[in-house]
């Protein structure tokens, strides 16, 4: 677990930096001691040292991975969020913090003062240190810490201000939804307002590209031409789109006035390259 590590009391027991320093500490004292734990296990089911490294090193990245997302959370993760300490006056205190971090330190200072009242080998003594590290490391993290935080978000003090900030979020998205929803009305309108110019302006070229579709193989070139000159007036009264409304019209045009005849696009290939217009077929 990454929590914040922002002291919340300006007369802080730590520093800022000197927190961050004992963080780093504690987790790298966390995972040595997981790493001495797991070899001195699979040396005792019988694995010799080449087949342990052996095995280790398929494993390599993956904890090269989430030792790298856990220092990111450390050093580069977000601040407590607005109301944070109101919401957890107990969890983002100044107190509780230096606890939290140093939860594995704490478990190997009750590590040594365990094989201090036992006589042990010096494998029982590291065995010992790194389990009590490991067993005060998860019981502050992983069990103790959440309980508290649920806890604290039930006192009325918590309760009201946490229902204060969700209620502003919500009004938030409220206001950002609605100011897509004018932004979208203003371009449905702008758009009617487009083609209703561009059906003024372009409707006498309707008809004439309806018909340049019917020519015939001597008069191709001149309707290609032709067909150009109109792409390039649509181009300039309202760039990709007006070509684009140009030519549906055109087509509805023609298969109104021709239902049953076949026809070959034209339009597709002779406005390629004008403007951005690209016949899909040559992509």
């Amino acid at each position: 677990m990454a929590m914040s590590i922002e002291p919340t009391d300006p007369q802080a027991l730590i520093s800022k930096q000197g927190m961050k320093n004992l963080h780093l500490g504690g987790t790298f004292w966390f995972i040595l001691c997981i790493g001495f734990i797991l070899v001195k296990g699979l040396l005792e089911a019988g694995l010799k040292w080449w087949q342990i490294f052996s095995l280790s090193g398929h494993y390599v990245v993956i904890l090269f991975v989430l030792v790298s997302l856990y220092l990111f959370g450390l050093f580069r993760g977000g601040k407590p969020a607005e109301g944070h300490a109101i919401e957890h006056p107990l969890t983002t205190s100044n107190y509780y913090l230096v606890l939290y971090i140093g939860a594995p330190l704490l478990g190997a200072f009750s590590g040594l003062l365990h094989a201090a009242l036992y006589k042990q080998t010096i494998s029982e003594f590291l065995l010992s240190v790194a389990l009590a590290t490991f067993a005060a490391t998860f019981v502050a993290w992983v069990i103790i810490d959440p309980i508290l935080a649920s806890v604290e978000t039930f006192t009325p003090k918590g309760l009201a201000h946490r229902q204060k900030r969700l209620k502003k979020q919500r009004d938030e998205r409220r206001e950002k939804q609605k100011n897509r929803d004018a932004l979208l009305d203003l371009l449905i309108q702008k758009e009617k307002e487009n083609e209703a110019l561009w059906s003024q302006t372009l409707s006498c070229y309707v008809p004439e590209l309806s018909n340049l579709l019917n020519t015939n193989q001597s008069e191709f070139n001149e309707a290609e031409k032709r067909a150009a000159e109109i792409a390039i007036e649509a181009w300039r009264l309202g760039g990709l789109s007006c070509m684009q409304f140009l030519h549906r019209k055109t087509l509805m045009a023609y298969k109104d006035s021709h239902p049953n005849r076949p026809f070959s696009d034209y339009i597709l290939n002779w406005w390629d390259g004008i403007g951005p217009w690209r016949n899909p077929s040559a992509v």
